[in-house]
């Protein structure tokens, strides 16, 4: 009898997806601010580098605020990513984040067989 392995709590409450959502949209800001500068963008218009920029930027901080704050342990509320960042080592937060089983706070974990929402 083989035993399966068991979902983080990240991906048994369904907000695995946000981190992706995020990682999307952080990685799109970036790619935006780095067209910036490009040269059929900074002659078209005398404002189109900054706007371009500043589009950029607020992709790339809307997407880390967004991770930062939606996701959360559905019984007390802590913001994980916020506590992996703070808590964990710098090269652990991650992988961290898509495997652990209980919330460091209020020790709530996902029953076997079953999923959130």
């Amino acid at each position: 009898m083989s035993q399966e392995p068991t979902p983080s709590l990240l991906s048994s409450t369904r907000q695995d997806r946000f981190l992706r959502y995020a990682g999307v949209g952080l990685f799109a800001g970036v790619a935006i601010m780095y067209l910036a500068p490009q040269r059929f963008i900074a002659e078209s218009h005398p404002y189109a580098l900054f706007v371009v920029a500043a589009v950029g930027a607020v992709v790339a901080i809307v997407s880390a605020l967004a991770a930062l704050y939606s996701v959360r342990c559905p019984k007390c509320g802590l913001h994980w990513v916020r506590w992996a960042i703070g808590h964990r080592p710098a090269n652990e937060w991650l992988s961290w984040l898509y495997s652990f089983s209980e919330c460091p706070t209020c020790g709530h974990h996902q029953p076997r067989g079953s999923s959130a929402i």
